[in-house]
């Protein structure tokens, strides 16, 4: 952080149970030249600082309300709280429990500390976040800051090319003294979003294949077991996301298709089944799947237009309807 005059630009917002360790921080954070602070003694609280504010940090304890922090945490990055997902999100824990560990790093955070912390180490860390912040990285289970183990690797599990994706850093650019224009902030969060949506519905493409692959036959010779209604749950979460993100994307031609399968798997879901909902679904992932591969537009095209025509011709009244 260049110097305490830049800190009281910075929004910084803290969530925690403990009355004790909320004044004690905002003290401290006070005593560091930090003037906009709000703190939160409730999730209910931290969501209204969000929607009512551009937080440019926030500073969480894990374990608030039974472990209720990673729904925020999962919400602010996925653009359903707050107006900026690439918020600096940093996480507090009182116990290193391994599967916690595991689960706050999953969850998209850019770093996490053991209580107690100490007021140097804190400003240590918040000035190595706004001095060099890790960029994004995006597969099917994760949006977040790039993590060791994508570090030690090229390729994600899904064969394709780990991307980086540059987000922007307001913490770092007011620990700079640099003005952040809100209208400009969003065109950049908005040019981020783009890129994170199409690699994310480059990777969920080829899973959704991978799942229809295995519910068909099983459908088909009546052996549809927990481990299959499994999949197509899964099937139906992935079908959500990619329609979620089909605006403002170069897919937008596939959000039909996505419609109809995510309108499908929801039916298999609810135990509804019938042949010709499940004939539909290899088309539909084929179509999907082909949609997401930039080297082939032109034949990608052909295949929506096919898979259209098949489900006006075999499935018009499912498509209303389902």
């Amino acid at each position: 952080m260049a110097d305490q005059d830049n800190r009281a630009n910075v929004n910084f917002v803290f969530a925690d149970e403990d009355q004790q360790f909320r004044v004690g921080l905002r003290s401290a954070l006070a005593h560091e030249g930090y003037s906009s602070i709000q703190d939160c003694s409730t999730i209910a609280k931290l969501e209204d600082a969000f929607r009512s504010s551009t937080p440019d940090l926030l500073l969480i304890d894990a374990q608030m309300e039974d472990n209720r922090a990673f729904d925020v945490i999962t919400a602010i990055r996925h653009g359903e709280l707050g107006t900026n997902p690439f918020v600096t999100i940093m996480v507090t824990l009182r116990m290193p429990d391994g599967d916690l560990v595991k689960k706050i790093i999953e969850s998209g955070v850019d770093d996490l500390m053991l209580k107690p912390i100490s007021t140097t180490d804190l400003m240590k860390r918040i000035k190595a976040l706004a001095a060099e912040r890790q960029p994004f990285v995006v597969t099917t289970e994760y949006i977040g800051p790039q993590r060791r183990a994508d570090r030690e690797q090229d390729d994600t599990e899904e064969g394709l090319k780990l991307d980086l994706v540059e987000v922007p850093n307001t913490l770092g650019a007011k620990a700079r003294g640099e003005e952040v224009d809100e209208s400009e902030l969003q065109k950049l969060i908005a040019e981020a979003n783009t890129e994170i949506n199409e690699q994310r519905l480059q990777r969920n493409g080829p899973e959704i294949a991978a799942l229809v692959a295995d519910i068909v036959p099983a459908y088909k010779e009546d052996r549809v077991d927990d481990a299959i209604k499994a999949k197509v749950a899964s099937l139906s979460k992935f079908a959500e996301d990619v329609s979620d993100r089909l605006s403002n994307t170069g897919f937008v031609h596939v959000a039909d298709i996505c419609g109809v399968l995510s309108r499908i798997s929801a039916s298999l879901q609810s135990g509804d089944s019938n042949e010709r909902s499940i004939a539909l679904l290899t088309p539909l992932s084929n179509a999907i799947a082909v949609s997401f591969n930039p080297d082939s537009a032109e034949f990608a095209d052909q295949v929506v237009t096919l898979v259209r025509q098949y489900v006006e011709k075999n499935g018009a009244d499912f498509a209303q309807t389902a």
